[in-house]
């Protein structure tokens, strides 16, 4: 299993298909919710259970985001820090790109 973005009101076949696997649900538990944890964040840890976000909530979680690669900087190994980093860092530009539109909704789970 694994915790995947998608958009739940898409407005083109591109969009429609859009997917994007963010981690597997090992990973995603051992890594970015210990993380989050770590830092107190809200909404990182609720991403693997199901949760949507519109534009305004992507504001905060994109903070989170940032928040936990700093803290995997410092408290990660080189290999496990890279692969969330490069995820992190890819989760952010496309959702930088899918909440150009307003009411764009964005499901994880």
């Amino acid at each position: 299993m694994s915790v995947s973005i998608s958009i739940e009101n898409p407005i083109s076949s591109e969009e429609d298909e859009f997917y994007f696997p963010l981690a597997t649900e090992s990973f995603f538990y051992n890594v970015w919710v210990k993380g989050a944890i770590a830092l107190n964040l809200k909404l990182i840890p609720f991403l693997g259970n199901g949760f949507e976000i519109n534009k305004e909530e992507w504001v905060v979680l994109k903070q989170e985001i940032k928040q936990i690669i700093l803290w995997a900087n410092d408290n990660l190994d080189s290999k496990i820090r890279d692969e969330l980093c490069v995820r992190a860092n890819l989760v952010m530009d496309n959702l930088d790109c899918i909440f150009k539109r307003d009411d764009a909704i964005v499901s994880f789970g």
